[in-house]
């Protein structure tokens, strides 16, 4: 016998359906189309330099700032991971700064102006490579930092993880 829902019972049931569309949303890559992840499935569709054939700012638009966002917080999941003791946490915090730094330069620059001549768009190109260069060695240099105070479990986390953590 079929027995009428209470608003009570119909407010769980909406508050049921939105978890599991979210849970599927996100297992389905909610951050950039199949496959999930900072790569957001890069692969068949994409255009040059593995970037979405569609629009940036058309349907499935990550911003930038969400990006970061998922980004520092898998940064996040890492250092829980390694468990990290004493002197390592210093040198992680300088790491997971320079992460950011050259993180957030990379998201920025992927939806410049399309609003550009193609000497402007090859000029701030260059520009963009040049400061994320300087970045990305100062990067290194934390990284490397840190690896040296890393114990041999530790360090084969971090070998592990962080390559597919980096944009």
């Amino acid at each position: 016998m079929n027995t009428p829902l209470r608003p009570p019972a119909l407010i769980s049931l909406g508050l049921a359906l939105c978890l599991a569309s979210a849970t599927t949303h996100a297992q389905m890559g909610g951050m950039g189309g199949m496959g999930g992840g900072m790569g957001g499935g890069r692969g068949g569709g994409a255009g040059p330099g593995g970037e979405s054939a569609a629009s940036p700012r058309g349907e499935g638009f990550v911003s930038p700032a969400a990006r970061l966002n998922q980004f520092a917080d898998q940064l996040v999941t890492l250092r829980l991971r390694l468990q990290l003791e004493g002197a390592q946490n210093a040198a992680w915090n300088t790491f997971q700064r320079k992460a950011g730094d050259w993180a957030a330069d990379v998201f920025r620059s992927r939806y410049a102006n399309t609003e550009e001549t193609a000497l402007q768009a090859l000029e701030r190109r260059a520009n963009d490579a040049h400061r994320r260069q300087t970045l990305l060695d100062a990067l290194l240099g934390s990284a490397r930092q840190l690896d040296e105070l890393l114990r041999p479990e530790q360090r084969s986390q971090f070998d592990q993880q962080l390559p597919a953590l980096l944009p």
